[in-house]
């Protein structure tokens, strides 16, 4: 099992012995010393936070995935007292490095102490570690996510804040939308014919007294250069976007970090990022495209094509797009 960067760089060629635990300290400490990474003789991971030798708490074991618990450890310089954050599932171990990282956080900014601190972390990431495990997305299913990530990777290097513009995931009508600002994104593995899936009556319909911009990112499945969406969601947390929150949203749209080794297997290079207004001029099918203001009855799931390779409408010149972005990143 491939193990997040900080504990793999822990795990040497043989196993340490039962009880055994291998560790590294993080750049963050409490009163009582650096909190350290560790890995026990099963490969669990751990995070392990060091506390008064007196100091006693109630564990959590709310979790059946990660826990926190009391455990105190001995080595060569005598026996330290831990609140020690572990991992029970491996398929949990991308997400437990997500939460560990949120925790160092917590503490390095709060004086409630290491227990509160990690309890509170806790508390915010139940819902998504209790959420049933997915299965693997098809390569179409991936460069459609693939497409969202890289509008909301532009997103994100003007605001962190701009996850909360992803609305896709939630059962939105929309991709993307703040306000009366509304974008649909649309991949493709063509840069010349412009060709794109509908899925339903209301999807090219605009926010009432808003705008609705559609984005089509042409993407080229190579094999080594470009990006996998691992890699992609990789430079998003980078730029600063809320860790619990875009693993929930990832989830919500059928990702799951457990396969991230092989959907890293799998590249894409954009070709190129057409936006279009949802204008009158714009191909697509309303309500009030048939006689009586509504689908006839019956007939519901309806789903179409577009085709955008001739105008009208146009794409939007590059420097009218920094606007659509400003709105959907503004508070």
């Amino acid at each position: 099992m491939m193990l997040p960067e900080k504990w793999e760089s822990i795990r040497g060629e043989s196993a340490p012995r039962r009880g055994i635990f291998r560790v590294l300290p993080a750049s963050t400490s409490t009163h009582n010393g650096p909190v350290l990474y560790a890995l026990d003789a099963e490969d669990r991971l751990h995070l392990l936070l060091p506390l008064a030798a007196d100091a006693r708490f109630s564990p959590d074991q709310q979790s059946a995935g990660v826990q926190l618990l009391s455990r105190d450890l001995e080595d060569e310089q005598g026996s330290t007292h831990f609140a020690d954050l572990v991992c029970l599932k491996p398929h949990l171990v991308e997400l437990f490095s997500h939460i560990c990282d949120d925790v160092l956080a917590s503490i390095a900014s709060t004086t409630a102490g290491p227990v509160t601190a990690a309890k509170r972390v806790l508390n915010r990431w139940r819902e998504l570690l209790e959420r049933d495990r997915l299965g693997l997305l098809s390569i179409d299913e991936l460069a459609g996510l693939f497409g969202e990530l890289w509008i909301l990777k532009r997103l994100a290097e003007r605001s962190p804040s701009a996850i909360g513009s992803w609305t896709g995931p939630s059962g939105s009508r929309f991709d993307f939308q703040r306000g009366l600002t509304a974008v649909e994104v649309k991949t493709i593995g063509s840069p010349d014919r412009l060709v794109v899936q509908i899925h339903g009556v209301d999807q090219l319909e605009p926010p009432v007294g808003g705008e609705l911009y559609v984005v089509v990112v042409s993407v080229d499945r190579i094999n080594a250069a470009g990006d996998s969406v691992p890699s992609l969601i990789a430079r998003i947390r980078q730029l600063g976007i809320d860790a619990m929150e875009l693993s929930s949203r990832l989830h919500a749209a059928g990702y799951e970090e457990h396969y991230e080794a092989r959907y890293a297997e799998v590249h894409f290079a954009v070709l190129a990022e057409r936006w279009f207004p949802v204008l009158e001029d714009f191909p697509r099918i309303r309500r009030s495209s048939f006689v009586s203001g509504d689908l006839p009855v019956g007939v519901f799931g309806l789903r179409y094509a577009v085709d955008l390779t001739t105008p009208p409408p146009s794409a939007l010149a590059a420097g009218v797009v920094p606007g659509i972005l400003a709105r959907l990143t503004s508070e």
